[in-house]
């Protein structure tokens, strides 16, 4: 029997930057930026390009006889925006390529695409845009399945109404999640999404807002719940002093899971929170602070609470020289307290700008799960040494 354990948000986190010890440099592209002189006008474009080798002495995520592994990374990387008079547009695409020296059934190419429209008809902004992904991942939570293809994508529409210091925002949206295996495809899903939020200027650089979100998940196989999830939230966002600014949430939800399937659990109604607060003392110094609290959907149990903590800190001490440790903390557990599940990670790198465009980093990353199911648990070390361009 396949022990299913994935959340269903997981396309959203597919690149977490598992071999990235620190982000690598994007250019903003907020104005023409021509890198290879082709003339053109009203367009920037970038090219990225990056080698990674990476040691994980836990490959396949165990509590026991664990497998060491060494995975060769390149990634590839290409942006390109358009500056209308009138809107704009953005695309960018991003291959991700992994070799595993001892298990080369894991090898294989993830493809991530976004693009993006915006026209200005004021006092309208209509914006509307698509999201792809195609991963190899592993679809249990033991990892004991080879990688699998899946394929996500999410499509959007969002109109922007700005009335001077008051603004509303209303969006819909279809994602859809399918798996290339006839024993997993029971995972498939399709998801239609709404939103309302209006914001109102309370300050010359913050505004507070409340806002009103749902969506509907429907699975391909009837085994699984359908699932709704009603959000209403109330908070406030922007530059609070001249070294802090933030983004804070606090709501509550409603999650109603369909009875009568194969994995019934419980609803949920409570309090949910999302909090982004970044201090710079320094432009050469960042730390910042992201707390959250949602429901969310589960293959194996129908809905997981989530809770998270991250502390991320940057450090400049020269101009080619950047530093970042960051510091994280995971729960998951079901509505009723049961499939309780922790996670903590400490990761650290360093990233040296030898070049005008070239780049080195080096990065270690440590992680400890422990939970209420012994086969849930793992320890994992890993390090990465990569080199890349940016144009």
């Amino acid at each position: 029997m396949v022990v299913l354990a994935v959340a269903m948000s997981a396309p959203a986190h597919a690149q977490d930057g598992e071999a990235d010890p620190i982000p690598d440099p994007e250019r903003p592209l907020e104005e023409p930026h021509d890198p290879f002189g082709f003339g053109v006008k009203k367009i920037a474009y970038s090219l990225g390009l990056k080698v990674v080798e990476v040691f994980d002495d836990n490959v396949l995520l165990t509590p026991d006889n664990e497998e060491s592994d060494r995975i060769t990374v390149a990634l590839l990387k290409t942006k390109l925006r358009y500056f209308g008079d009138a809107g704009g547009a953005t695309l960018n695409y991003r291959l991700r390529h992994r070799n595993y020296a001892e298990r080369d059934e894991f090898d294989g190419p993830e493809h991530f695409f976004d693009a993006a429209g915006m026209v200005r008809l004021d006092p309208l902004r209509l914006e509307a845009g698509v999201d792809a992904r195609i991963l190899k991942e592993p679809f249990d939570v033991l990892q004991a399945n080879d990688r699998v293809d899946s394929y996500f994508d999410r499509e959007y529409v969002r109109t922007v109404a700005d009335f001077n210091r008051l603004d509303a925002e209303l969006e819909v949206a279809r994602a859809r999640f399918t798996v290339d295996d006839d024993v997993l495809d029971r995972g498939d899903y399709l998801r239609l999404e709404a939103g309302l939020l209006v914001a109102a200027d309370v300050g010359d650089k913050t505004s507070a807002f409340v806002e009103l979100r749902n969506h509907e998940t429907e699975y391909d196989e009837p085994d699984f719940g359908d699932l709704s999830i009603l959000r209403f939230s109330v908070g406030a966002r922007g530059t609070w002093s001249e070294k802090t600014k933030g983004d804070v949430r606090i709501g509550v939800a409603r999650a109603d899971l369909e009875a009568g399937t194969a994995f019934p659990a419980d609803d949920f109604t409570g309090f949910t929170a999302a909090v982004t607060v970044t201090w710079e003392p320094t432009p050469k110094q960042e730390l910042r602070l992201e707390i959250r609290r949602e429901p969310m959907e589960s293959v194996v149990t129908g809905l997981t609470i989530v809770d998270g903590l991250r502390v991320t800190a940057r450090l400049r001490p020269s101009e080619p020289w950047t530093i970042q440790g960051m510091v994280s903390w995971d729960h998951e557990q079901d509505p009723d307290g049961g499939n309780d599940r922790r996670i903590i990670g400490l990761r650290g790198g360093v990233q040296w700008a030898f070049a005008e465009q070239a780049y080195a980093d080096a990065g270690a990353l440590y992680r400890v799960a422990d939970a209420d199911d012994a086969t849930l648990e793992f320890e994992n070390l890993r390090f990465s040494l990569g080199v890349g361009v940016e144009w």
